[in-house]
């Protein structure tokens, strides 16, 4: 008895480890035609607001000088223009930096870019701490 026991945890662990893996790797959904990538997304706290940084990566060349014009849209049509924008020096990626309000972080948020709708973040609030930083690789967040 004590032995299947056993066998059956270590079948569940497996399973939630696998669930785990498969929801940290895998990247974001991004449509067919945009020749954008959504690299990854990552979160700061500064008291009342956040630093939301998105890592775009071009699908088919590599990035001119300047990153490309965008901004963040929720789902009610606010726009958000970016604080900060950088071409990295391989020009492979860049980062676009956003200024939230911490209760912005409960709503749905896509990047508008060149004609294309990335969506970056489904509804939903995330708790962080003053000064803490999560990276996520996917929308549910």
């Amino acid at each position: 008895m004590p032995r299947r026991v056993t066998l059956l945890l270590t079948c569940v662990l497996l399973l939630s480890v696998l669930w785990t893996a498969w929801q940290w790797l895998r990247p974001y959904q991004m449509g067919q035609a945009s020749p954008w990538q959504v690299e990854e997304v990552s979160v700061r706290r500064d008291h009342g607001s956040v630093w939301v940084e998105v890592e775009l990566k071009h699908r088919e060349s590599l990035i001119g000088d300047e990153p490309p014009l965008c901004d963040l849209v929720d789902a009610q049509g606010t726009r958000m223009n970016p604080a900060d924008a950088r071409v990295s020096k391989d020009r492979k990626t860049c980062q676009i930096r956003f200024w939230l309000n911490a209760n912005d972080l409960t709503r749905e948020w896509s990047l508008q870019l060149q004609g294309e709708n990335l969506l970056i973040k489904k509804s939903g609030g995330i708790v962080l701490k003053n000064g803490h930083r999560r990276t996520y690789r996917q929308t549910q967040w």
